[in-house]
């Protein structure tokens, strides 16, 4: 059923619900239920799967542009557009796309980590440095006592 079926059936619908409200039980008086109940019907008639198969037969100028962008316009005898899209080339882009998108990803996992795993191994050598500094520092402090004593025992 088309839209504007179920655009007119929802209207004749309410316009008996307001008219023959004295006499009708279901709907009541209030115009609540009334619109309630039409809205239901619209509901009703509006969500129904319309499956059918749609067939064009496209020009070859048509098929080319379809090609190329993915979409053409055709305008039937009656000033009508309808635009019919390439659902497999726009998957296909897509999924292009999300894989090119997914190697980026990899590639910039892989520097982070890299980073990451040189991060530490400066810090650790830095750790280590200092540590070495440390320790030569001690060494020279020792030193320089022993050497300082030694110069006093001298004396």
């Amino acid at each position: 059923m088309s839209g504007n079926a179920v655009s007119y059936l929802t209207y004749f619908i309410f316009k008996f619900c307001v008219n023959n409200a004295e006499h009708n039980i279901m709907f009541g008086k209030t115009p609540f239920y009334k619109i309630l109940v039409s809205f239901f019907v619209l509901v009703i008639f509006s969500c129904s799967n319309n499956n059918e198969t749609l067939t064009y037969h496209l020009s070859k100028e048509q098929m080319s542009e379809l090609n190329k962008s993915g979409k053409v316009v055709i305008v039937n005898e009656r000033g009508v557009e309808r635009v019919i899209i390439n659902d497999a080339k726009y998957v296909k882009q897509e999924s292009d796309t999300a894989s090119k998108n997914l190697k980026q990803d990899k590639v910039s996992e892989k520097k982070r980590l890299a980073d990451k795993k040189a991060a530490e191994k400066k810090k650790l050598a830095d750790k280590k440095a200092a540590e070495k500094k440390k320790l030569a520092d001690k060494k020279a402090a020792e030193k320089a006592k022993r050497l300082a004593d030694k110069k006093a025992a001298d004396e």
